[in-house]
This record gives structure tokens, C-alpha cells and sequence, in this order.
């Protein structure tokens, strides 16, 4: 039983690592960032229920960054 619990805690800890690549080979990686106040559109490709309706939705205006690279724009509406 006491060899059990370490060897399993590496296991989680295997998973977690293989789940970590996995998400950051999904996520695109771009050279430049785009500087907080710029005019962005949005890609709504689920969305679209037929081809006379928009394929993007904006301008937005970026107002900010996460620390994971994600952008924060307002989406109550478009600027």
C-alpha cells in the first residue's frame, strides 16, 4: 500500500504533463502581439448560418492582455 501512493501521485503527475503539451500544441503562437488598442475583428465561424450573413463580427477595440495571451475586448457591442 505505501509503494501504491507514490507511484500513483507520479502517474497524475505524467497525465498532467502529457495534458499540458497537448494544450500547447492546440494553441497557436504568434510573433507579434497586438498592441492594446487596436481595432480587431472576430471570427465566427460556427456561428454563420448561411453565406449572406457576416463571417466576422466588429471592429472591437483590444483593451487588454492575460497572462496566458489572451485578449480581452468588450463584446457588449461593436465600437
Amino acid at each position: 500500500m505505501e509503494k501504491s501512493y507514490p507511484e500513483a501521485l507520479r502517474n497524475i503527475q505524467k497525465g498532467k504533463n502529457k495534458q499540458v503539451e497537448a494544450q500547447n500544441k492546440k494553441r497557436p503562437i504568434t510573433g507579434e502581439k497586438i498592441p492594446i488598442g487596436t481595432k480587431v475583428l472576430i471570427s465566427i465561424p460556427g456561428i454563420i448560418q448561411n453565406k449572406l450573413h457576416p463571417k466576422y463580427r466588429g471592429p472591437f477595440t483590444v483593451i487588454g492582455l492575460t497572462k496566458n495571451d489572451n485578449y480581452i475586448i468588450p463584446f457588449h457591442g461593436s465600437d
